[in-house]
């Protein structure tokens, strides 16, 4: 059929295809065919086990492709105009073939061909063993198909059974001479017959116990052996010792090969069944006597002369009366016949082997030998200096047991007297300044290292005030002026005080800063829409005090920005939602989301209505019993902030209910932990936003899943998500068990199997490295992320170059807790880091995390140029900022600029990025500056490389414009 075309009409649905009028010459012709069923496919008749063919044909232009059918299930692989079977049998008899054709204009399906399969009957099921209690009556059932009428011939053991004749065969009363009878039946049609497997019937009596095990006496280490006579089939026995079961016995008689006066008064019993009937046997008592066994050895001990210490023993024995006699060098200690022996003051002569031997009146028992050794001591000690001078007053702990401190002299010398020899960790603190001290800690040896030194560099106090519209948690900083890492940070509640802090302050230009948590993160670097001012501040032989600070409210007004962006895809009893963020300047700025639902267009009524935090995923799983029929439902969202919002998104229409057709993807999801709450499990497409997801309210472990109505993926890949959302807010959020992964699908999937996490939450340290002056600083920036539960706060315990503890601050909503900190050396691959993190709940776990690397690539950064005239207008300064440098394809480049006023920042570059103009985010076009350049005030620009374990090395260059 030729259909003529001619530009300027309107699109039109014609004969089921969409005609595109989008372009093209005038008087353009276009044919189109849909699918056509041209010959059908036609029953076919054969006899077992030979094969059957369908054939047929279609027409269309383009031209179809086929998939055939059986029984209105697609079978795999049948892709041309013939399909033949493997092979068939009798119960393929009334099977249906029909055969799809497709093209892009449609579909069109054919009749459907009956196969009609003549041979001998098939057994489709198969008479099963049967045990039956003596006099009660034993049944065996046949299934079979086959034309033609069928007859049955039922034997037992190779004997026809008179007058049995139907699928069932009936046992009434059955005696213990049926027992281990075999049971068959031959299945006759017309075309033949087919004998089914054998039935073996068991006849079960009893149980009866006709002699119950004894109590037994016995001399430890002598073997024992308990006995039980029972009557009965099948019999079964298990024995047990103290209510509990006994691996592997299963007989009448158990033995145990070597006794132990532990085991004295244990009781043994046996359970005797036969078939569904138990009968428990009398209770066994096992009494063993035996000479004393040791259970707890006295541990050997060093310590220095004076002090006390104490060996002890713990031992058992039949008879129970015990008595003690210690020992030094194999010398009986006169009076010491206690299971304790003591020394309050040792002296050297006490040092020795000492042993005890324990009785009672089946024989004597010597313990393991154990070790006092009594040593006069050893002298630990060192200096702390600042700036070559002693530092006095500084406090040194060492880490024995128990922990000793020591507090050094006007010389800076400190000593700790009498240590014992062993490894220990030295760490100072100067309670007199907030003072930054290398190294942070030291390991020694006693005897052989005996020394340490210590350098401190001592600063002084910033402090003043914070003024601010708004009540919340404000983040302070102290940024050098050349680069690198802030002095310290501080958590200001505007609620409660506006008084700020900054100890140990080294001399030096800084710029002060802050940020306003405006909707409760809780995590120190977020970046909220509160305004941010700055203040110079200059350090140099004294405090700092007076300084003022003032945050702009910044409350962002939504209504000037979009609404947001969402796709919304329909499942089952539910909708998924993907959206985009609203952002300004690469800030996510609402304070919330609303999502509205209806089915009504014009929302005059809702079905729901939803409020939805910022996250990470920005996906929403809307379920609020919608009846999986089809209904549409009308969806729309917008950005919420404290006083303003966004527009309304256009609405999105979607029909509630499962999919079906196309490609499935199937499996299950285990759990690490028992699952509490719904299991949501699904595909994302995330370059459309399109999702195919399922919500299993009651999940078990393993929970089996499948979805259909899958579209082949492009360009190749899908996002396997499945979370237990055990706070029901239709988020994967922190305290959800989250797992992903990626998987393509270009066919029906089954076998996924993913796991959901057990761990409470994960740690991570990066390195960052920086040069600033020309000199090489360092730090570390700690990131702990949720698992199945939330981290309230945390704090470092232990690490090198790195004063402990320190705390990584508190965490609000968000599901990440970030702190970076500078520290005293250059950190190395594998430094441990042990953090202990408390949880929402008010519990605490240890962590762990290591270093992964150290960058030393510095990029080259030369001075911007094109920044204008120097008429000091914004639009006039538009300067470009450009690098060089070679970085490995797994890195990338993070761009910054921060001055008086202004600050923008682009996050991920490729690594082969060597250029960037000012305000245009080639990733992001949303990613817009905050304020504007001026001329003349200087500001800071940097460029860090990072790798893909989040390490990083940055360089930072003044620019003014």
């Amino acid at each position: 059929m030729n259909i003529k075309l001619t530009v300027g009409l309107p699109c039109a649905l014609l004969l089921g295809s969409l005609v595109h009028c989008g372009g093209g010459r005038s008087g353009a012709e276009t044919s189109s065919l849909a699918p056509l069923v041209t010959s059908q496919p036609q029953d076919q008749a054969v006899k077992a086990p030979a094969s059957a063919t369908f054939y047929a044909t279609a027409s269309g232009d383009p031209a179809p492709t086929y998939q055939w059918a059986l029984n209105g299930v697609p079978i795999p692989g049948a892709t041309s105009n013939a399909f033949t079977t493997a092979g068939t049998d009798s119960s393929m008899t009334g099977q249906v073939y029909t055969l799809t054709a497709t093209n892009s204009l449609g579909s069109a399906t054919s009749a459907g061909a009956a196969l009609t399969v003549t041979g001998p009957p098939v057994i489709t099921t198969q008479p099963a063993s049967a045990t039956v209690r003596l006099g009660d009556t034993g049944t065996f059932s046949v299934a079979a198909a086959g034309l033609g009428g069928l007859t049955y011939e039922w034997s037992r053991n190779g004997s026809t059974l008179e007058g049995v004749t139907g699928p069932t065969c009936s046992v009434p009363a059955v005696s213990p001479d049926l027992t281990g009878g075999s049971y068959t039946v031959k299945v006759t049609s017309p075309s033949g017959s087919a004998t089914s497997n054998p039935a073996i019937l068991t006849v079960a009596y009893g149980p009866v116990i006709a002699v119950q095990p004894a109590s037994r006496g016995v001399k430890a280490p002598d073997p024992v052996e308990f006995k039980v006579e029972a009557k009965g089939n099948p019999v079964v026995f298990q024995w047990f010792r103290n209510g509990i079961a006994l691996a592997g016995a299963n007989e009448a008689t158990w033995s145990v090969p070597v006794t132990t006066v532990a085991m004295n008064g244990d009781v043994y019993q046996v359970e005797v069944t036969c078939a569904d009937v138990s009968l428990w046997s009398d209770k066994a008592i096992l009494n063993v006597s035996g000479a004393p066994v040791i259970t707890a050895q006295p541990r050997g001990v060093s310590l220095l002369a004076g002090s006390a210490f104490s060996l002890t023993v713990e031992a058992v024995g039949v008879p129970e009366a015990l008595t003690y006699q210690w020992n030094k060098d194999g010398d009986p200690i006169p009076g010491a016949t206690a299971p304790t022996f003591a020394v309050a003051q040792a002296a050297v002569g006490d040092a020795g082997s000492y042993s005890v031997t324990v009785s009672n009146a089946a024989g004597s028992t010597e313990s393991l030998k154990a070790k006092v050794a009594v040593t006069a001591g050893y002298t630990v000690g060192g200096t702390v200096t600042a700036g070559g001078e002693p530092v006095a007053g500084a406090i040194l702990t060492l880490g024995t047991s128990p922990v000793r401190t020591a507090t050094n002299d006007a010389f800076g010398a400190f000593a700790f007297a009498g240590v014992l020899p062993g490894t220990y960790v030295l760490t100072p603190s100067i309670p007199a300044f907030s003072a930054v001290i290398s190294p942070a800690s030291h390991t020694l040896t006693v005897p052989d290292d005996g020394k340490a030194s210590f350098t401190a560099v001592l600063g002084y106090t910033v402090s003043g005030t914070l003024t601010g519209a708004g009540a919340g948690t404000t983040y302070l900083s102290l940024q050098p002026a050349g680069g690198g890492t802030p002095q310290g940070a501080a958590h200001l509640d505007l609620g409660g005080g506006s008084g700020f802090t900054f100890r140990g302050v080294p001399p030096g230009t800084y710029t002060l800063t802050g940020r306003t948590d405006l909707y409760d993160k809780g995590v120190p670097n977020a970046h909220d829409p509160a305004g941010t001012l700055a203040a110079p501040v200059t350090v140099r032989g004294g405090d700092v005090a007076g300084l003022v600070l003032a945050l702009a409210a910044g409350a962002p007004d939504l209504s000037l920005l979009p609404a947001p962006a969402f796709t919304a895809s329909g499942m089952d009893s539910g909708i998924v939602l993907d959206y985009a963020p609203v952002t300004s300047a690469g800030v996510e700025q609402p304070q919330f989301y609303q999502v509205d639902w209806s089915t009504d267009p014009e929302f005059a009524t809702l079905s729901g209505t939803r409020r939805l935090s910022p996250s990470a995923g920005h996906l929403l799983i809307l379920t609020g019993g919608l009846p999986a029929d089809g209904t549409v439902y009308h969806v729309r969202m917008r950005g919420v902030g404290p006083a303003t919002a966004t527009p309304w998104s256009p609405p999105a229409s979607v029909p509630v209910g499962p999919a079906s057709g196309l490609l499935s993807a199937s499996g299950t999801v285990s759990f690490a932990t028992p699952p509490t709450g719904p299991l949501v499990v699904g595909l994302r497409d995330l370059a459309s936003g399109r999702a195919w997801m399922t919500r299993l309210p009651s999940p078990v472990s393993p929970q089996p899943f499948s979805i259909s109505g899958i579209p082949p993926s492009s360009p190749g890949s899908y996002q396997l998500i499945a979370f237990l959302d055990q706070d029901a807010n239709g988020v994967p959020s922190f305290g959800d068990a989250v797992r992903t992964q990626t998987v393509a699908m270009d066919q029906d999937l089954p076998g996924l199997a993913p796991v959901l996490p057990s761990a409470a939450c994960t740690a991570q340290v990066a390195t960052r490295h920086s040069r600033p002056g020309g000199t090489d600083a360092y730090a570390l920036a700690f990131t702990l992320k949720d698992g199945i539960r939330h981290v309230a706060s945390a704090q470092v315990v232990s690490g090198p170059n790195l004063p402990v503890p320190a705390s990584l601050g508190t965490n609000g909503g968000s599901s990440v807790l970030t702190y970076e900190a500078a520290v005293t050396a250059r950190p190395a691959v594998g430094d441990t880091y042990t953090i202990l993190a408390t949880y929402q709940d008010g519990t605490t776990g240890t962590l762990t995390t290591q270093v992964t690397g150290v960058l030393d690539l510095f990029p080259s950064l030369d001075a911007p140029m094109g920044t204008g005239d120097g008429s000091g207008s914004s639009a006039d300064l538009q300067p470009a900022f450009a690098w060089t440098g070679t970085f490995p394809p797994a890195f990338h480049l993070a761009f910054s600029l921060t001055g008086p006023g202004v600050s923008w920042g682009v996050p991920a570059l490729p690594p082969t990025t060597t250029s960037l103009d000012w305000s245009v985010d080639p990733g992001d076009p949303a990613n817009r500056v905050t304020g504007s350049l001026a001329v003349g005030t200087p500001c800071a620009w940097t460029l860090a490389v990072t790798d893909d374990s989040g390490n990083a090395s940055q360089v930072t260059a003044a620019y003014t414009p």
